[in-house]
């Protein structure tokens, strides 16, 4: 199979009613390949689980209800099995090939993070501390003991002051391991390399840019490889999904494929991996640099003529320069930058053209303005490329800022219709309610957030009328 060879010609017919592809490749050379995936190649269940990868060696991959890999079955014989704690984070592998049973076992903390790694050595009986994951803010690399823990097992003198056993990782903003060295300087006082691997954007790792003779077990997206699949790099273990940097797919679809209708459910990172981190295979995340998060975009504004984009152009500017950001505090305590790099242009036919036709998210977003004056309404989608607001809206900045909002993918902090009795009170009885459409109440700990509602609840329960947004 030839993949990745930016200089093929792909002619490759789908033939109708069927699920194959045949034809030839045309690399480098003008040489002639046929293409092998002509055969059933991929097989799924009624769910959409990939149940057999021919070309992959896999001949059959048995899933559990919660969508996680029971048992992989290769075609040369050997399995994979896995085994899941109680929150879906997998506790156990086990590798059958020939006569040889090789043992994974994981150990973690309450959060899900692997703390520790034991396992048999080349199938024997013992069990052995293998790995000890090293942490910062975040991983930062692996120490290995290889100490024999079963009982009655005797620890070597010198083991706990040795050097040259820990591998600390060089990731970049992607999280994707660039390389390792170990704790040991060589003669010069410089580090010793113990492996490097530069990846394709969707992850495999480049041909003949790639050393390793230390076996660490982590790579792109800093997600573990699990190489008794499909070789090196092939297969990686995400916590909710695994993943196929050949392919840039997912083996399983997205359980949250509603949220993007517009895109394959197996798509990986919206089809933007230099952009966007798929932190543990359901959802998408903007990168980060150190302690910064930054948000950016353009949006392009198309009014009902030239003067009016011109004029929403200036007042948008004017109102949002330098008025965004602040800081965020993650579940583990580490505190970041927030900042936001938004410029704003009137759209030109080509920007528009553009932009509409873009079928992946990309950091430009077009502001349309809809020339009816009967309706008030505003509309973005979710990391989506364009807001759609009536001239009536289009010149409260609130409206614009709560839409743009959905185009850098923040989702709404509001419900959308309020519950409440005839004096604006929360009714305890059900008969005591009325609808009151339109209106919206804030999310408890967003008030004031620009993607909270129009109304929020005080400490008295009374609905308050009140600006979701707050400019100086």
């Amino acid at each position: 199979m030839i993949m990745f060879d930016i200089t093929a010609v792909i002619e490759a017919p789908y033939l109708a009613s069927t699920s194959i592809i045949s034809g030839t490749v045309i690399v480098g050379g003008g040489t002639t390949k046929a293409i092998l995936d002509a055969g059933n190649n991929y097989g799924y269940d009624l769910i959409g689980n990939m149940v057999s990868d021919v070309q992959g060696g896999v001949s059959n991959i048995t899933w559990t209800v919660y969508g996680k890999i029971k048992k992989i079955t290769k075609t040369d014989g050997s399995t994979l099995e896995y085994k899941y704690d109680a929150d879906g984070n997998r506790g156990c592998k086990v590798y059958t090939h020939g006569t040889q049973v090789d043992k994974t076992w994981y150990v973690r903390d309450a959060s899900g993070n692997v703390l520790a790694i034991y396992g048999n050595k080349d199938g024997d009986g013992n069990v052995y501390w293998k790995e000890q994951q090293l942490y910062g803010s975040s991983l930062l690399g692996s120490w290995y003991p290889e100490l024999n823990v079963s009982a009655g097992a005797v620890v070597a003198a010198g083991l706990w002051g040795s050097t040259n056993k820990k591998q600390y990782e060089l990731s970049n903003h992607l999280g994707n391991v660039l390389a390792t060295v170990t704790d040991e300087l060589k003669a010069d006082n410089t580090a010793l390399v113990m492996s490097a691997n530069d990846y394709y954007p969707f992850g495999m790792i480049q041909p003949d840019r790639s050393y390793s003779s230390g076996g660490y077990r982590y790579g792109f997206n800093g997600k573990e490889n699990d190489n008794e699949v499909k070789g090196e790099g092939m297969n990686l273990a995400y916590e909710n999904r695994i993943y196929d940097p050949r392919l840039g797919k997912w083996l399983s679809v997205d359980p949250l494929q509603s949220k993007y209708p517009g895109f394959s459910p197996y798509n990986f990172s919206l089809n933007s991996p230099l952009y966007f981190k798929d932190i543990d295979g359901r959802d998408v995340g903007v990168t980060i640099t150190g302690n910064t998060i930054t948000f950016s975009n353009t949006f392009y504004i198309q009014g009902l003529d030239p003067i009016e984009s011109v004029i929403l152009q200036q007042n948008y500017d004017r109102l949002f320069k330098g008025k965004l950001g602040g800081t965020y505090t993650d579940e583990h305590g580490k505190t970041y930058e927030v900042k936001f790099e938004l410029s704003f242009k009137t759209a030109t036919a080509a920007d528009v053209n553009r932009i509409s036709n873009s079928a992946a998210p990309i950091a430009e977003s077009l502001v349309r303005v809809n020339p009816d004056k009967k309706k008030s309404y505003s509309s973005g989608s979710i990391g989506g490329n364009t807001i759609d607001m009536s001239i009536s809206v289009a010149k409260d900045i609130r409206f614009y800022f709560h839409e743009g909002s959905h185009n850098l993918g923040m989702v709404d902090r509001y419900d959308n219709i309020a519950l409440v009795d005839d004096n604006g009170q929360r009714a305890s009885l059900l008969e005591d309610f009325k609808w009151l459409q339109g209106q919206s109440v804030t999310m408890p700990g967003f008030e004031g957030d620009p993607l909270g509602g129009n109304y929020k609840l005080d400490e008295n329960g009374k609905l308050v009328s009140d600006l979701a947004v707050k400019y100086s």
